[in-house]
C-alpha cells in the first residue's frame, strides 16, 4: 500500500483509524433522496450549497519522524478536527486568512504519546 506520492515518496504501512464526516447543506426543494459525498463535492446541482463540512479523523500509529519533543518510533495518538465552511470564500469576514483558507479557527491536529503502547 502506498500513500499518495505528492504526500511522500516512500511506500508506507497504512495506519489503521477512524474518520468521520458530516455535512450542512442545502438542497433544493425538487431534489429526491440523500446526496452522497461525491455528490455534494463534484456533481451539485443547480441550488445545492455546501454550508459547512466537519471532519475528524484518529489514528495510531508510531512517528516516522520527531514531533515536538516526542522521538521517532513514539507510538501517537493523533486526533484532527477539521471544519470547511466554502461560504467564506463568497462573504465578507473580517480575516483574511479565514477568507483564503475556507475554515475557521477551531480545526487542529493533536498529537500525543499513546498511554498504552
Amino acid at each position: 500500500m502506498f500513500e499518495y506520492l505528492l504526500v511522500s515518496p516512500e511506500e508506507k504501512i497504512p495506519v489503521p483509524g477512524n474518520a468521520s464526516l458530516a455535512a450542512e447543506l442545502i438542497v433544493p426543494a425538487r431534489f429526491v433522496g440523500m446526496p452522497d459525498v461525491s455528490q455534494m463535492l463534484y456533481f451539485t446541482i443547480d441550488g445545492m450549497e455546501i454550508r459547512r463540512f466537519d471532519v475528524t479523523v484518529t489514528a495510531r500509529s508510531p512517528l516516522h519522524l520527531a514531533y515536538d519533543g516526542l522521538a521517532v518510533g513514539t507510538i501517537v495518538d493523533t486526533h484532527g478536527t477539521f471544519r470547511s465552511m466554502p461560504k467564506l470564500a463568497a462573504n465578507g469576514v473580517r480575516s483574511r486568512r479565514l477568507i483564503e483558507l475556507h475554515h475557521d479557527p477551531t480545526s487542529r491536529i493533536t498529537v500525543k504519546a499513546a498511554l498504552r503502547q
